[in-house]
């Protein structure tokens, strides 16, 4: 008898131990959910996002958690742990930013709505020639860039008023080189201001536009891949090169095939990581 009384405290202990477990874990509580997340667009701009939110009420919290998701896929990253209802972030590219609120062990169970900084990117490859295309051969040579789609023209054509043009700086026919031009500048220039900046191998973030490399016309090389570009009206684009080639059969003209990523946030610089087009 003695022996069925210690295995009958045996488990009555290990029944309250597992009671006291139960009892731990369900102190750990959910909070609500952050709402009202939004990009504050009055201080948002270059490579700084600012962040705002609505305040968490009716419990006790010690602050709030700010994540990210880089290029908008993968897993939320926490990038900081703030008190206040609003964070500025120091970007290198875009994506998506999300919200929890926080006190001691306890989170919001659910993600506040995600907001994002990704730029649009046209579903198609766009093709410009410069100036010495066959006269019996015509062929596009200016663009416009839109924020959901580009317009190619004829930048000769003085009703059309481009962003930027094709033209071959070189002044040699045939060496399959092209070069990219302000819509404002040069023999076809009665279109819009442009300046130009080569990536250099960080694709994310476009530089300062107070940067000496800017330029408003110039030549391109076979191995430029990125090319960054500042519009008239304040957005900035990332010119995607898929091939510098000459034109069909001909040896006169070189044609630039691209595509491109327009950051539909004036003021703000911050692209995705790619550095060749998507092939639709």
């Amino acid at each position: 008898m003695r022996w069925c009384h210690r295995k009958f405290a045996g488990s009555a202990l290990a029944a309250c131990g597992l009671l006291a477990v139960l009892a731990l874990l369900s102190c750990e509580e959910h909070l609500p959910s952050v709402t009202g997340l939004v990009i504050d667009l009055t201080h948002t701009s270059g490579d700084s996002v600012t962040l705002a939110w609505d305040p968490v009420t009716g419990v006790e919290i010690d602050g709030y958690r700010v994540y990210f998701k880089p290029n908008a896929v993968g897993s939320w990253q926490e990038v900081a742990s703030v008190v206040a209802e609003f964070y500025t972030h120091h970007a290198t590219c875009a994506g998506r930013y999300s919200v929890k609120a926080y006190s001691g062990p306890d989170l919001s169970e659910e993600y506040a709505t995600p907001v994002t900084t990704m730029p649009n990117i046209p579903s198609a490859l766009y093709c410009i020639c410069d100036q010495y295309l066959p006269p019996s051969h015509p062929d596009y040579t200016g663009f416009i860039f839109g924020p959901t789609s580009g317009t190619e023209g004829f930048a000769e054509d003085s009703l059309f008023e481009q962003d930027m043009y094709c033209w071959d700086f070189s002044v040699r026919r045939g060496d399959y080189d092209a070069g990219l031009s302000s819509g404002s500048y040069g023999a076809w220039g009665n279109g819009e201001d442009m300046c130009f900046l080569h990536a250099e191998g960080v694709y994310g973030l476009c530089p300062d536009l107070g940067s000496s490399s800017w330029w408003e016309w110039g030549q391109l090389s076979q191995t430029d891949d990125v090319v960054f570009g500042a519009l008239h009206h304040g957005h900035f684009v990332k010119i995607r090169i898929d091939e510098i080639a000459a034109w069909g059969m001909s040896t006169d003209g070189t044609c630039i095939l691209f595509d491109y990523e327009y950051q539909p946030i004036s003021g703000l610089r911050l692209f995705t990581e790619a550095s060749t087009p998507d092939k639709h």
